[in-house]
């Protein structure tokens, strides 16, 4: 297992560079086809990816898996419309979840001493 800053970024350069020869093509790279090429498990290809957008290349998503850059601007927000409804519905789930727990066990606080 990779995991580590140095080996993440290892991966990140080496997925550009796989993605950078299918720039403008319209067909994405599977997670699978880019981690037998680098050689990663999955996690690691999507920290390294997560890490290539933080720096700003426009790498978007395919629903089937795959990976490319982006032809126009409409797939970034088109994806990034994607991310805002996942971390919405994950924010429900963890609103849900704390407040069963909460009827359930008590204040947070109260949990925080106990450990």
């Amino acid at each position: 297992m990779v995991g580590s800053i140095d080996g993440i970024q290892d991966i990140a350069s080496q997925a550009l560079r796989h993605l950078e020869l299918w720039r403008g093509r319209r067909k994405a790279l599977t997670r699978d086809e880019l981690c037998r090429m680098i050689g990663c498990d999955d996690r690691n290809l999507r920290n390294a990816l997560r890490e290539l957008r933080v720096q700003g290349y426009l790498i978007v998503a395919e629903a089937d898996g795959g990976y490319r850059f982006a032809l126009e601007g409409g797939e970034v927000y088109g994806y990034t419309s994607s991310l805002k409804s996942r971390i919405q519905a994950l924010r429900e789930v963890a609103e849900a979840m704390e407040a069963s727990a909460e009827r359930e066990f008590g204040p947070p606080g109260e949990q925080l001493s106990l450990l």
